[in-house]
């Protein structure tokens, strides 16, 4: 940022950004936020409304996404690792 729009945003106390300049307004209102949020996922968990996420024995357990690669991007991924020359790792690093 040039000094010259430093200076005036320093000036006039109004730099362009969209959250409080105040540390501790800015803290209070991320903390209502949070506890809004954690509020929300514990009643979702409590009425069992979320996808793959359950509780199990007093623990929240969330089911591991699977890897849904296509079939044409694992075989292309072999064409080009097929392309490449095997070294050791030795010899790269000299």
């Amino acid at each position: 940022m040039p000094t010259k729009d430093w200076q005036e945003l320093r000036t006039t106390g109004t730099p362009p950004v969209a959250v409080p300049l105040d540390a501790a307004t800015y803290l209070t209102e991320r903390k209502t936020l949070l506890h809004e949020q954690l509020t929300r996922v514990g009643q979702l968990l409590k009425d069992n409304a979320l996808p793959d996420v359950r509780i199990d024995k007093n623990k929240v357990r969330i089911t591991p996404l699977d890897a849904e690669i296509p079939e044409e991007v694992e075989e292309l991924a072999r064409r080009a690792y097929a392309k490449v020359r095997q070294i050791k790792i030795t010899q790269l690093l000299i």
